[in-house]
C-alpha cells in the first residue's frame, strides 16, 4: 500500500465515520513513512509499525491532545487476531483490511461496484493512486463497471484518450506518449488486468497489440515505427477476422518486417 493509497483509504473511513479520529489499516509499515498530512481537511499522523508498545504510547499522546481534532492512523502487518484486545477496543475495533473497490467506489460517487471488478486488485490500486475525491467522472446509474473505470485511469493516469476498442488509438498513443507507454508495460499485473479487458472486444489482438509494443519499445525510433507496424497489424488481423484468403500472407509478411515472429506475439 502505497501513501497515495493509503490516503484515498483515509478518506473512505471518513466519508463514513465523519467524527473517527483513531483507527489503523492492515498494510505493510516499512513501505510507509510516520508523517503528519491532511485528508478530507483533517490533519492526521501517519503512524506505520509492528510494535503495540509504540502504539500504545502513540495512543497515549493522541488522548492528551485529544482537543487538537487531529487523527491517529496507524498501519501494522499484524492480523486482527494478532493485536491485543485492549488495543482493538481503545480505536473502537476500527482496524480495516483495506478493499481499494470500496474506496474507488467514493472516488466515483458510485452506490456500488460491479462484481466482475472485485477480483482486479491491480486496477484498483492504479485507481487509488491516480484519483483524489472528485478527479473521476460520476458513473451512470451508480454502478462502478470496466467500461468506466479503465477509460478513466488510462486518460489520467497514462494519456491515452480515444475509443480504446480501436487499434489506431493506441497507435496514436505509441507515438504521443513513448513515457507512458514505458510505464504502463512496466507494471504487468495491471497490464495483464487491461489485455483482459480489452479481449472482449479485440480478441487474441489485445495480447498482440502489447507484445508488438514491448518488442519495438527499445527501437531506435520507436514512435514511427510503431505506429506503422500497429496500423498494418490492424489491418492484418482485420482482415483475417473477416476470412480473407490474403490475411495469414499479410500478417506473416508483417511479422517478418518487424523481425518478429507469429510465437513472439502469441498469434500464431
Amino acid at each position: 500500500m502505497e501513501a497515495q493509497e493509503l490516503r484515498q483509504h483515509i478518506s473512505a473511513v471518513f466519508a463514513e465515520h465523519p467524527t473517527a479520529r483513531v483507527f489503523g489499516f492492515r498494510g505493510d509499515p516499512q513501505a510507509l513513512t510516520r508523517e503528519e498530512v491532511v485528508v478530507s481537511g483533517v490533519p492526521c499522523l501517519i503512524l506505520p509499525t509492528d510494535s503495540e508498545l509504540e502504539l500504545r504510547h502513540a495512543l497515549l499522546q493522541h488522548e492528551a491532545s485529544s482537543g487538537s481534532g487531529r487523527a491517529l492512523v496507524f498501519v501494522m502487518s499484524l492480523s486482527r487476531r494478532e493485536i491485543s484486545l485492549d488495543l482493538l477496543a481503545r480505536v473502537q475495533h476500527r482496524f480495516y483490511t483495506p478493499n481499494p473497490w470500496e474506496s474507488v467506489r467514493a472516488l466515483f460517487h458510485a452506490r456500488s461496484v460491479d462484481g466482475q471488478l472485485g477480483t482486479q486488485r491491480a486496477l484498483g490500486r492504479a485507481l487509488l493512486r491516480a484519483g483524489t475525491r472528485g478527479t473521476f467522472r460520476p458513473v451512470r446509474a451508480g454502478v462502478l463497471t470496466a467500461e468506466d473505470a479503465w477509460p478513466q485511469l488510462l486518460s489520467r493516469a497514462y494519456a491515452l484518450d480515444g475509443d480504446l476498442d480501436r487499434l489506431d488509438t493506441w497507435a496514436m498513443w505509441a507515438v504521443e506518449a513513448p513515457e507512458q507507454v514505458r510505464a504502463l508495460l512496466h507494471d504487468p499485473e495491471l497490464l495483464d488486468e487491461l489485455i483482459g479487458h480489452l479481449a472482449r472486444s479485440l480478441g487474441q489482438s489485445a495480447r498482440t497489440l502489447f507484445a508488438l509494443l514491448r518488442a519495438r519499445q527499445e527501437a531506435a525510433s520507436p514512435g514511427r515505427e510503431v505506429m506503422i507496424a500497429l496500423l498494418g497489424l490492424a489491418a492484418a488481423l482485420r482482415a483475417r477476422a473477416d476470412g480473407h484468403p490474403q490475411a495469414e500472407m499479410a500478417l506473416g509478411m508483417l511479422l517478418s518486417a518487424l523481425s518478429l515472429t507469429g510465437s513472439d506475439l502469441d498469434v500464431a
